[in-house]
């Protein structure tokens, strides 16, 4: 796709930098707030009405074809399961480097534990299923992929594809969490710049995210069946040093296969799409940010906003803070 041929959305960065700033607002203020008395019911309405809900009424004010923004078109069942493979062998890659940043966080203190409750039945596990996979992929989706990827999108596929990860990663707000999240959003952005379809990162995300809620699972059932040989960790991150090393190295081996597997299974995704997706090729920067520097002062406060509160997690890992 030329410079020609690339669409351009009504949505200024600006505004899409402030559609940011106001979700990560309302995040870590009333989304802490709901998810605090009652981490599932907390979540859903983080995702639907904090998250999905403004990004709607953006669209909307802004008079935006939401179809084409968000990119709701078809994937193929090749396409399909191609992303499930691409998604499965991208979470052993994002898990070993977030393993590696958690011993090394873990060097400073004790880590904090996942706000997650462990999952010990088949009724917790379908409900992670259906919270943290389910409305995650519809939601978060419909904003990082859809809205911000597409509002990006005038810079050239590959700056849209980092800034929106970047997003999305930042985001979580939890400095034991950064790293995963960022690679799976280059993934997932580049799934759905290629193939025109948010629905290849839903997809994804849903299978990135029950691969996760799967694991906790069969870790909390295999610590039920074992008593406490795992000083009931509720998940990864959590892990005391020794056993993060001794995961590291697991996940290491795991990482190296899974990686050359990615490879490969982007290789065929590339095939499906073929000249009918977007392009990397030729691509140039075709439109001068509209406020220059004032337009990202939004990201810039967002950002200061993360970073403060990712060294607040440190110091609280080191022991500096205690709560």
């Amino acid at each position: 796709m030329d410079m020609e041929e690339r669409k351009h959305y009504g949505m200024p960065i600006w505004s899409i930098n402030l559609l940011f700033f106001i979700v990560l607002m309302l995040f870590i203020t009333v989304g802490r707030i709901v998810q605090s008395k009652s981490i599932y019911p907390g979540l859903l309405i983080t995702e639907f009405v904090l998250i999905l809900l403004p990004a709607l009424i953006y669209l909307v004010i802004t008079k935006q074809n939401i179809v084409e923004v968000v990119k709701l078109h078809p994937i193929t069942l090749k396409q399909f399961f191609l992303v499930i493979g691409i998604s499965i062998t991208g979470y052993c890659v994002a898990v070993f480097l977030s393993l590696i940043v958690n011993y090394i966080l873990s060097l400073f203190g004790e880590l904090i534990p996942s706000p997650i409750p462990p999952i010990t039945t088949g009724g917790e596990y379908i409900k992670g299923l259906l919270v943290i996979s389910g409305s995650a992929a519809i939601c978060e989706e419909f904003l990082f992929r859809g809205v911000i990827l597409s509002g990006y999108q005038k810079l050239g596929g590959r700056k849209a594809i980092i800034i929106s990860s970047l997003m999305f990663g930042f985001m979580h707000i939890n400095v034991q969490n950064l790293v995963g999240p960022l690679v799976i959003g280059i993934i997932l952005g580049y799934l759905v710049y290629r193939s025109n379809s948010i629905l290849a990162g839903m997809v994804g995300h849903f299978t990135f995210n029950s691969i996760a809620v799967t694991l906790a699972y069969l870790a909390s059932t295999f610590q039920g069946v074992n008593g406490d040989m795992m000083n009931e960790v509720p998940s990864l991150d959590a892990l005391p040093a020794g056993f993060l090393i001794a995961a590291i190295v697991v996940w290491m081996i795991i990482a190296i296969g899974a990686a050359a597997l990615l490879v490969l299974f982007l290789k065929l995704f590339n095939k499906t799409v073929g000249d009918q997706g977007n392009s990397f090729e030729r691509e140039a920067v075709v439109h001068k940010v509209k406020g220059g520097f004032f337009a990202y002062l939004p990201l810039i406060a967002a950002g200061i906003i993360i970073v403060a509160e990712m060294v607040f997690q440190i110091l609280i890992i080191s022991g500096v803070v205690k709560i």
